[in-house]
């Protein structure tokens, strides 16, 4: 009886864990390493839970240990879900609240826009210069975006982004009262960037993508969103929202990464 006992917290000890990873599919895959954690918290502290169940039970004269066992197990695989979603939210809401704090100290300015050129000179994207003022140190993973005209908006994604001074290794660390000169390559979703190469590359090929770029609207401002990469992976987009100085034509940037006839881009290169 005691290896059934012992198989059973094994079994149980494998669903926490499916659970945990089937429940935060969408932020693992996401690269969410707060909700990730608080996962495998829970997962982790069922586990324990139920080897202390077991030990206890053990070290009785009850009788049924067997069946307590399992009344136990299937007890914290019920509770496991609500208990990662409260942990999860706790974490999320004081998240939120040190980046309303950080995002109230922020100031962008000296902003200006120009085209961004492939290798044979043709318009792909916009090139974005700024400065950003933190007024307190802030690790921040600050994405720029920009949004096309139109009623299906194509979007513009950072493929590089520079910072003077440089970022510290391994950090997106801002100090405060430091004034930063930040460069953001912006190009339309499709198009990506290979490090190893240093080059844009198509992050799938489809001509069509590009064809639904194209417009009539001629050449117009486009939408500037700054955000933090969020809890759940997704930019967070704050009070910074603006156009462009300049107008860009997007069937000219159609056209242009049609003729430049980019390669696929390898996952393992990008930058």
């Amino acid at each position: 009886m005691l290896l059934l006992r012992i198989l059973i917290c094994i079994v149980f000890a494998g669903l926490y864990i499916g659970a945990a990873l089937f429940s935060s599919a969408d932020v693992l895959f996401s690269l969410s390493v707060p909700a990730s954690q608080v996962a495998a918290a829970v997962a982790g502290g069922s586990a324990v839970l139920l080897i202390v169940v077991a030990v206890v039970l053990q070290r009785t004269k009850l009788a049924y240990k067997t069946a307590g066992l399992l009344g136990a197990g299937l007890v914290l695989l019920l509770l496991q879900l609500p208990l990662q979603n409260a942990a999860q939210g706790y974490v999320k809401a004081a998240y939120d609240r040190d980046w309303q704090r950080v995002e109230a100290g922020l100031k962008v300015s000296e902003l200006n826009d120009e085209p961004l050129l492939a290798p044979g000179g043709g318009p792909i994207g916009i090139r974005l210069n700024l400065t950003l003022e933190s007024a307190e140190d802030a690790d921040m993973g600050l994405t720029l975006f920009a949004e096309g005209p139109g009623p299906h908006p194509m979007s513009f994604l950072a493929v590089r982004k520079t910072r003077e001074p440089p970022f510290e290794a391994g950090s997106d660390l801002y100090r405060a009262g430091q004034a930063y000169r930040l460069t953001y390559d912006l190009a339309p979703s499709i198009i990506g960037w290979d490090a190893a190469r240093q080059g844009y590359c198509l992050e799938y090929r489809l001509d069509e993508a590009f064809e639904q770029m194209k417009n009539d609207l001629g050449a117009t401002p486009l939408t500037l969103k700054m955000g933090q990469v969020q809890f759940e992976g997704t930019p967070q987009v704050w009070d910074f929202e603006t156009q462009t100085k300049n107008p860009y034509d997007l069937t000219v940037f159609a056209d242009s990464a049609l003729a430049a006839d980019f390669p696929l881009c390898d996952p393992q290169n990008a930058g």
